[in-house]
């Protein structure tokens, strides 16, 4: 490549199939033959960008790359930078295809063409290359220009390290829009998240004078309620795990890419020391709404734990409530059955003894031997109940009720023998 001119790159989305189109098509209309120099063939074919098309145009050629999801046009023309700038063919900077566009000024020092940006305030990185000079002022469009060395292929430069590394600048940057985007969202998430963590222990301290039906329906709601806001937070902080791994891969090859570019160089090198630690600023401030955002989830996690103890403890309480009143059930149950079996007990008695005879016998013996065999008759029934539910010490005291219920029927015979 001559030591001047002017190389052009758009990015534009490969899924805008139209604009790639329409754009490439204004170039091929200046078509003049597409002969590739042979030089490029090394590089093309170990380059990481794909090359689908060549062309050559006035004062130079038109390459069509693919990398991932983008299409980059490249416009490499060859003269005097005033006269070639005309000549480039470029896209509205607000377009919506559009990821990015960029001018690279290749031209000695003593050139004083240059775009305007370039007259303005620009930093330095020397490069292996030669002198790098770059404007970042517009968003959009970035410009640089480069002072060569003598004797160095800017091959590698124009065709793959720069359009690598503005593409991961201009990638990054709008990385970093949707992302701030995200994390407002999650803030102001977290922020009312706190707010209700906040109100529910307050409101704990005002449910002493409710009754336990209400706090067991208040604390029910607030696990629910926790639970959701929980998963809220679980999935945003998921979200920030992601947003902080694509950063750093992103930052990550930006550096690989200049560590090449600047590899045994000596001098200034603002792309290594100001721009990309300004991405690596920004991934810090995410990491710390990372941190923060699991310290909330920690205060949930516990405020759960919280209305879980209280929602078992009120569920115990209700458990041993049940237990008294089931009890006292199964007492009034054992005195009625207690009191019938004493009756009939009583009447059969009487009906398989003589008048006469019955009533020889003394009240009180007779009320001794009733109330005796109900209560060994009601005990064999429960120990029956026992041994059945597989409670092995009921078989004794069921043996033991059995022996006393027909001791005491015995005895219901001898009397009536005897009087």
């Amino acid at each position: 490549m001559a030591r001047n001119g002017i190389i052009h790159y758009q990015y534009l989305f490969s899924r805008d199939e139209a604009e790639i189109v329409n754009l490439w098509q204004q170039l091929s209309n200046r078509q003049l033959g597409t002969e590739s120099p042979s030089a490029w063939a090394d590089l093309v074919n170990e380059n990481e960008l794909n090359l689908l098309k060549e062309i050559v145009i006035p004062a130079g050629r038109a390459l069509l790359f693919e990398f991932e999801t983008i299409t980059i046009v490249v416009q490499w023309l060859e003269g005097s930078p005033a006269q070639l700038l005309p000549e480039v063919v470029t896209s509205p900077e607000d377009a919506d295809y559009l990821l990015g566009q960029t001018t690279l000024v290749v031209a000695p020092a003593e050139e004083l063409d240059l775009p305007r940006p370039l007259l303005q305030e620009t930093a330095t990185t020397v490069t292996k290359y030669g002198l790098l000079r770059h404007n970042y002022a517009n968003r959009q469009h970035h410009y640089y220009h480069l002072l060569p060395v003598a004797d160095r292929s800017l091959e590698p430069l124009a065709l793959r390290d720069l359009p690598l590394l503005d593409l991961g600048f201009f990638r990054l940057n709008q990385e970093l829009r949707l992302f701030k985007d995200q994390r407002k969202m999650i803030t102001q998430d977290k922020r009312e998240i706190d707010r209700r963590l906040a109100s529910i222990l307050h409101k704990q301290k005002q449910l002493e004078q409710q009754s336990e039906k209400e706090k067991s329906l208040f604390w029910e709601e607030t696990l629910q309620e926790l639970a959701q806001l929980y998963g809220t937070l679980g999935s945003n902080a998921l979200v920030l795990k992601n947003i902080e791994a694509t950063l750093q891969l992103d930052i990550n090859r930006q550096s690989k890419i200049l560590l090449r570019l600047t590899k045994e160089s000596a001098g200034p090198k603002a792309l290594l020391t100001d721009v990309l630690p300004e991405f690596s600023n920004q991934l810090k401030d995410f990491h710390n709404t990372s941190q923060q955002l699991q310290l909330s989830l920690q205060n949930a996690k516990a405020a759960i734990d919280v209305v879980q103890t209280q929602v078992e403890l009120i569920h115990a309480n209700e458990t041993v409530l049940l237990q008294k009143e089931g009890l006292s059930l199964q007492v009034a149950a054992a005195f009625i059955e207690f009191i019938v079996v004493i009756y009939y007990s009583l009447s059969i008695w009487k009906t398989l003894t003589p008048e006469t005879t019955f009533h020889h016998i003394p009240a009180l013996l007779k009320l001794a031997v009733v109330v005796g065999f109900a209560s060994a008759a009601v005990a064999v029934t429960h120990f029956s109940a026992e041994k059945f539910q597989g409670h092995s010490a009921a078989r004794s005291k069921l043996r033991i009720s059995l022996a006393l219920l027909v001791a005491l029927f015995g005895l219901m015979l001898f009397l009536s023998a005897i009087y």
